[in-house]
């Protein structure tokens, strides 16, 4: 099951592009040898960190980490999510992963609310993974 997460510009993107699943041994005679363990890379992370936002955007966002019942179900950005990006490989890299890739949530959003006013911020991790279903 994929979870819609809501459509809510995020104020920062922290990310790391999907890594190839390789290995390297170096013999005390400096031969090299490389195992690659797959033929996709996987293992993406993103965080999206949402500064001053509303209570209700703060419920629409545990609400889609309810659905996906933690890293369980798989989530769906939509395009907003990406707004601000301009890089296109970057942009297709993380909204499109592609080959199998789906994004999951790595554990519960953090945050904090603003002292003295009904607004939050959060901070949410997701990975994008290569699973079996």
């Amino acid at each position: 099951m994929t979870v819609q997460f809501p459509a809510i510009q995020p104020t920062d993107h922290d990310f790391t592009f999907p890594q190839w699943p390789v290995t390297e041994k170096r013999s005390q005679s400096g031969v090299r040898s490389v195992k690659r363990w797959g033929d996709r890379p996987s293992d993406a992370r993103m965080t999206l960190s949402f500064n001053n936002i509303s209570e209700s955007n703060l419920a629409l966002i545990r609400l889609a980490y309810d659905q996906a019942q933690g890293s369980v179900h798989d989530v769906e950005f939509p395009p907003i999510v990406f707004n601000g990006i301009t890089d296109g490989a970057a942009l297709l890299a993380l909204s499109n992963t592609g080959g199998g890739l789906r994004w999951y949530f790595t554990g519960e959003p953090q945050g904090n609310r603003t002292k003295g006013a009904k607004r939050f911020s959060l901070r949410i991790e997701f990975r994008a993974e290569l699973r079996m279903e």
